[in-house]
């Protein structure tokens, strides 16, 4: 069963060690829909034909769609103290920060919770046009976070007798 609740992330006074970064992207992903397992074989096709751009926006809905995928880029300092709020409900997932939201995914998605906080200095990218990467930045300084709280609520009733 699919967890639905909120999740409230508050960090200390700063983050250090991280470089500032560009942007921050809340997404869904959801590899357990039967249109993703329906349309992976043709995934290779896809990453190739996608490399033109008439084709891309034709077909990167279609495949968004397929695996329940939705993003925004969201322009934050992560160096300062923030809110962050997840609110994971049946019919969408709503991403906020400092109580804005920044993001709404139409796509709920049907697995189980998970919730990893980290910081360091690794980055993948795979790309609708098969374009895939990974690496290390180089970081500066020792790198850490001060976590000031945690919060898990689920929308599903508890029962006590």
């Amino acid at each position: 069963t699919p967890f639905f609740g909120k999740i409230e992330i508050i960090f200390g006074q700063r983050v250090f060690g991280v470089m500032p970064t560009p942007h921050h992207t809340p997404a869904t992903m959801d590899a357990t829909r039967p249109l993703f397992w329906a349309l992976l074989p043709t995934a290779p096709l896809g990453f190739l034909l996608m490399r033109q751009p008439w084709l891309y926006q034709r077909l990167w809905p279609i495949a968004q769609y397929a695996i329940g995928a939705s993003e925004a880029a969201v322009r934050i300092d992560i160096r300062q103290r923030h809110r962050y709020q997840l609110d994971w409900l049946p019919e969408r997932v709503v991403f906020s920060v400092d109580d804005h939201v920044v993001h709404t995914s139409p796509y709920s998605p049907a697995a189980r919770l998970g919730l990893v906080i980290w910081i360091d200095n690794q980055f993948a990218i795979a790309t609708p046009q098969g374009r895939f990467g990974w690496g290390l930045v180089e970081a500066a300084e020792a790198q850490w976070m001060d976590l000031f709280a945690v919060s898990v609520t689920s929308l599903r009733p508890t029962h006590s007798h």
